[in-house]
């Protein structure tokens, strides 16, 4: 069965091993201004489906609200801590679950492969806990993370009026290429661009520009 695709007291510096987390479906962890979490979710037809999120309970209900009517629901689940290597960590363990798994579906759907083992090799991902952000702004920082550096610049081309309400983003590979950045890294640019309510996406068309909204 092929599944239908989602419509998705440490101080920094410090790398420990992942916090195992095992949350109830009542009990997800809370959206992270902290960095986002790795999480494995197994299904009920035997589908393991891993990725990254800043906002687990959103996601989760996403994936049970689309998959439900196809009678699949979610039989085990497992979160990190959000943590500032998400996106590496993401990636190295899809590698993981290629490398094992029988079948791969859809990039991020595996079968063949045991829920307990991709747990036990995601909660050995190093993971670097992200301090509070200072009350005080903080200046523009070359440290800042490459999404939010990429969403601030189209941010900033928004408002000199260079790109207009209505227009069309570039996809994702000429956005990729034109940044030097990774695919997930501009999926993650146009969360942050929908998050600050400067861009909507429409299902098989793209994502355009919306007007920004009024500064107060």
């Amino acid at each position: 069965m092929v599944l239908p695709t989602p419509n998705e007291g440490l101080t920094r510096g410090m790398v420990v091993l992942m916090a195992v987390r095992q949350p109830t479906l009542s009990k997800l962890p809370g959206t992270s201004p902290l960095g986002s979490y790795i999480y494995v979710v197994h299904f009920n037809v035997g589908v393991i489906k891993v990725g990254f999120t800043r906002k687990p309970t959103d996601r989760i209900i996403r994936y049970r609200s689309t998959l439900s009517p196809f009678g699949i629901t979610i039989a085990d689940l497992w979160f990190s801590e959000p943590h500032e290597q998400a996106e590496d960590n993401e990636s190295s363990l899809l590698g993981f679950c290629r490398s094992q798994a029988e079948q791969v579906r859809k990039r991020e759907y595996f079968t063949g492969i045991d829920f307990r083992q991709v747990v036990a090799f995601a909660a050995k991902l190093p993971c670097t806990p992200l301090s509070p952000a200072p009350s005080e702004p903080a200046p523009y920082d070359a440290s800042l993370m490459k999404y939010v550096q990429v969403a601030d610049d189209i941010q900033a081309r928004i408002r000199a009026g260079q790109l207009q309400p209505g227009a069309r983003l570039p996809g994702e590979r000429e956005l990729a290429d034109q940044y030097r950045i990774a695919y997930g890294t501009v999926r993650r640019v146009i969360q942050e661009l929908r998050d600050r309510g400067l861009a909507q996406t429409v299902p098989s068309k793209g994502t355009f520009i919306v007007e920004p909204p009024t500064e107060g």
